[in-house]
């Protein structure tokens, strides 16, 4: 029995929608694997500040909450100073944040996937993703020129120093 016109665009738009989802994990899991990878590059970087007992590095796993992806354990790492009180947190926001407005005349687009880097005081650096999956600091950092800097080892030490109060 031949379909209807109405029963022809419900089929196309399934398949689409059943594409799309599968679009959906695909994006989601290079997503997590580029978080566990920004996660390890900063516990190397880290390595010879714990091994020196200046910082305790943690690494953890926080859920995330997205509409288009429903819940899901994302990687995390803190750094604790001893005795100090002090701590700093990157922490992932999301896969489907594309943007923001930081600050007056600070602003980020084009990007997709967040994560912030927070202090105890509540001082915060972002670090998007860019379309070519590198990792960028949008905002200010001490010593830089211009508000968009590749997350490289010598731009997170600059940042951990200013989250440090």
């Amino acid at each position: 029995m031949a379909q209807t016109a109405e029963m022809n665009d419900l089929v196309r738009e399934l398949k689409a929608r059943r594409t799309a989802q599968g679009q959906g994990k695909v994006d989601l899991a290079k997503w997590i694997s580029d978080l566990e990878a920004l996660i390890a590059q900063i516990e190397s970087w880290l390595q010879p500040l714990s091994s020196e007992g200046l910082l305790e590095v943690k690494p953890g796993k926080l859920k995330v909450y997205e509409d288009e992806h429903g819940e899901y354990e994302a990687p995390t790492v803190s750094m604790t100073f001893p005795g100090s009180g002090r701590y700093v947190s990157v922490e992932p926001r999301g896969l489907e944040i594309v943007g923001a407005v930081l600050a007056p005349g600070i602003s980020v687009s084009g990007m997709r996937g967040r994560v912030d880097m927070a202090s105890a005081s509540g001082e915060k650096i972002v670090i998007f993703r860019d379309p070519a999956s590198k990792w960028v600091f949008v905002g200010d950092l001490p010593g830089r020129t211009g508000t968009q800097h590749a997350v490289d080892e010598d731009t997170f030490a600059l940042a951990l120093k200013w989250l440090l109060p």
